[in-house]
């Protein structure tokens, strides 16, 4: 749906055929022509069993047509230029994912950080200036993908960022430098830059926390369970 920033009637923009379909991690292309969306798809096998698989997709705003950008993908999140596509590619056998660019058509999709860095991240977003990319990861940012015995314990498995204790990173585009942000240990992490660049908000299970932009100065808002989404207002 969209739905006028005051409020009021939402209107339909895709519609489910299956009962299991689903659309998540809506985004405006920056020009405003286009909603990019993630798109669970659930899939008949020969067998009677259903399989599924995700897609990066776009429909043209007011009136188009979708389209299928990238397969086996989610989570579609823009630079400010305009320019460039961030978003998670989805393994559906081993549920592992891992952070790429692309063109904003969804074409020369290239890997952010090395496989093995961190068992899975999710929740990315630019840096005003393009230049990098925050992102919440499970893991020690050690080039090693392997289980620990608390892990094995846990039955964690192939994590899911959002599943398990997390943190913030940041990647530098240029140079692929890899800092640390936070030591939060938190789950469900969402954020994203206040309008002048120098702050970072976030939501997590523990709550709604603000800091700067380099991660220091962290600081509750509010002391509630967040899940979902947050968005500064410019």
């Amino acid at each position: 749906y969209t739905l006028p920033i005051e409020g009021g009637e939402p209107a339909l923009v895709l519609k489910r055929t299956d009962s299991q379909e689903s659309f998540f991690h809506p985004a405006w292309s920056p020009d405003g022509k286009f909603i990019y969306y993630a798109h669970f798809i659930p899939v008949d096998k020969p067998n009677g069993q259903r399989s599924f698989k995700y897609t990066i997709e776009r429909i043209a705003y007011p009136n188009g047509n979708s389209e299928i950008l990238i397969e086996d993908a989610i989570w579609p999140r823009f630079s400010h230029d305009g320019k460039t596509l961030a978003y998670l590619s989805f393994d559906p056998k081993t549920l592992s994912n891992e952070l790429f660019l692309a063109d904003i058509n969804g074409k020369n999709g290239k890997r952010v950080i090395k496989s093995e860095t961190f068992m899975a991240v999710d929740a990315h977003f630019f840096s005003l200036d393009d230049s990098a990319i925050i992102f919440s990861a499970v893991g020690e940012g050690k080039t090693s993908s392997s289980l620990t015995w608390l892990d094995l314990l846990l039955g964690v498995g192939e994590a899911k960022a959002h599943d398990v204790p997390s943190d913030w990173w940041k990647v530098d585009l240029k140079t692929g430098k890899i800092e640390r942000l936070t030591r939060i240990y938190d789950v469900g992490l969402y954020g994203g830059f206040s309008p002048d660049g120098k702050h970072i908000a976030f939501i997590a299970a523990s709550g709604v926390y603000v800091m700067k932009s380099d991660g220091s100065s962290l600081t509750p808002v509010a002391t509630v369970s967040a899940v979902g989404t947050l968005e500064w207002i410019p």
